[in-house]
């Protein structure tokens, strides 16, 4: 098949330019994490409608996902990525200008949408350039520490342009960017049409509506749960009903329809079973950043591009974890390794985070442990990747390539972001009375404290004396409460993680195919052309 880029621009440059066209792809999104702080403080509004947000743009991305082959055969890749980028240019104003966070939520669902068009315009072309071999596990070595670090990049430049400007700016940034995608789409891909049209035909779009509803009523009530305290809310029971209902029959359509819009009958192979089960539990530790941010931003007072500085030490690891992985799969090793080790980085992250956080800890305490985060993401995104598309057919890689990044990204992170949020906000009120109670004016350390806090009262009347002891007894009171339950947390995850090591013990793992892999690579041409 024909290539998508102008036969005069020089073969060279091809691969620079979809570096560079990947960058601010692979950055795009409805709400950047290291602003949500400013976001908040700016709209007067609660931080869960951006929690919502920063998930809706995961569940549109998963919601493309079986439309892309569909798309592919009819229009050329110059006008899918036109319209992409200029769908995301225009959802990017519309969030940098709106004073509404529900208007947020809405967009961030839509640019997930069209990102993921664009995506896979640019991945399949770069996968066939690192790997011209067709081997998964060489491209995955390659692409993954690029992606993941371009993520970590642009959650630093967001931070610092939030915190040098303003929270808008963020957005006016990825406007920018993809003017210059646009442009530089416009120059490289020509506008001829495919050889061989397919039309778009026999979409299932109730399919369409129903798992995009069902999965953003679930988003509504894994962010919102705790500020509804749970089931005691109706809006949360409601919340429960709707997204079993919707589901429900999102399921049963694709079960009885001729032509369904998600192929369940990928879940009857083992490897993806199994490989979603262990998906599903690396949310688990995925999701412990919001415990990491509240011991950073409360017991050592970091600002956001303190925080956002310290996650790009997961860069090193991160690139570790790339030439572990090219050279496992070069020299024919198993997954059961591979996911021990990957498994096993993060159990010794959160195993250092327990043992270093103190009020007297530094910056300089969490390169290390963040930098085994970076290795065990990186391990686990390669090994779980490879295991579930192993002797899969490129049809049943379209479908469990949704449902990977559905759990991935979505649902074990979610549920277990919302489980370790509720259970900061209950250990916290737990252990600020338990230290309360044990405080009175006989415990020389606390006299000392509620007076030191009292001393500059030359002007101050003895009733505001007190007043301000009592505040300076009571901030340290809660640090220490957010300490200790935050150690906790990270205690009951280094026991959970022995026990996922366990059971990684004991399942049977297939090898991987490496024939299947360069049949696939055969497939994929006859879909995508490739320069």
């Amino acid at each position: 098949m024909k290539s998508p880029f102008q036969s005069w621009l020089p073969k060279g440059l091809i691969p620079v330019a979809l570096l560079v066209l990947l960058f601010p792809t692979l950055s795009m999104s409805g709400v950047y994490t290291s602003n949500t702080p400013d976001l908040v403080g700016a709209m007067g509004t609660l931080s869960e409608y951006f929690t919502m947000a920063n998930y809706a743009t995961t569940i549109g991305m998963v919601v493309a996902y079986p439309l892309l082959l569909k798309v592919k055969g009819y229009y050329n890749s110059r006008t899918i990525l036109l319209v992409s980028y200029g769908a995301t240019l225009g959802l990017s104003v519309l969030c940098a200008t709106t004073g509404y966070p529900e208007v947020i939520v809405g967009a961030s669902l839509f640019i997930g949408f069209f990102k993921m068009f664009a995506m896979i315009e640019l991945i399949i072309p770069i996968m066939m350039m690192l790997s011209p071999t067709g081997d998964r596990g060489r491209f995955y070595a390659f692409f993954y520490p690029l992606s993941i670090g371009i993520g970590q990049f642009s959650a630093w430049l967001t931070a610092y342009l939030t915190y040098a400007y303003n929270w808008s700016y963020a957005y006016y940034f990825m406007v920018l960017a993809m003017l210059a995608c646009l442009l530089l789409v416009l120059l490289m891909y020509h506008d001829e049409p495919l050889e061989t049209r397919v039309p778009v035909q026999g979409i299932d779009w109730l399919s369409v509506v129903l798992l995009a509803s069902g999965l953003m009523t679930l988003n509504y009530v894994l962010a919102f749960g705790k500020y509804e305290d749970w089931l005691s809310s109706l809006r949360i029971q409601g919340g429960w009903i709707a997204t079993v209902i919707l589901l429900t029959a999102f399921v049963s359509r694709q079960i009885g329809h001729a032509h369904p819009f998600l192929d369940l009958s990928v879940l009857k192979s083992r490897n993806v079973r199994v490989a979603l089960g262990l998906i599903f539990l690396m949310g688990a530790f995925f999701a412990t950043g919001g415990i990491q941010t509240a011991l950073t931003t409360t017991v050592l007072r970091f600002d956001n591009v303190t925080s956002a500085e310290l996650s790009l030490w997961m860069l090193p690891g991160v690139l570790a974890g790339g030439v572990l992985c090219f050279f496992w799969f070069k020299y024919k090793g198993g997954f059961r390794g591979l996911l021990l080790i990957g498994f096993g980085a993060f159990i010794a992250y959160h195993l250092l985070l327990y043992f270093r956080f103190h009020p007297g800890a530094g910056d300089h305490d969490l390169w290390f442990p963040n930098a085994l985060k970076g290795l065990g993401m990186l391990v686990l995104f390669v090994a779980l990747g490879l295991y579930m598309a192993n002797k899969m057919t490129m049809v049943g890689m379209i479908n469990s390539g949704m449902l990977m990044i559905m759990f991935r990204s979505f649902i074990g992170p979610a549920v277990f972001s919302a489980l370790y949020s509720w259970g900061m906000y209950y250990g916290q009120i737990s252990h600020t009375q338990a230290l309360a109670g044990r405080m009175d004016l006989l415990d020389p350390l606390v006299t000392a404290r509620y007076q030191a806090a009292g001393l500059p009262a030359s002007s101050m009347g003895a009733e505001a004396v007190h007043s301000r002891g009592a505040q300076a007894l009571l901030g340290s009171v809660q640090v220490q409460a957010v300490l200790v339950t935050g150690q906790e947390l990270f205690g009951y995850i280094v026991l959970g993680g022995l026990a996922v090591l366990v059971l990684i013990l004991v399942l049977p793992l297939q090898p991987v195919n490496k024939r299947r892999l360069v049949n696939l690579r055969r497939r994929w041409r006859q879909v995508i052309p490739v320069p």
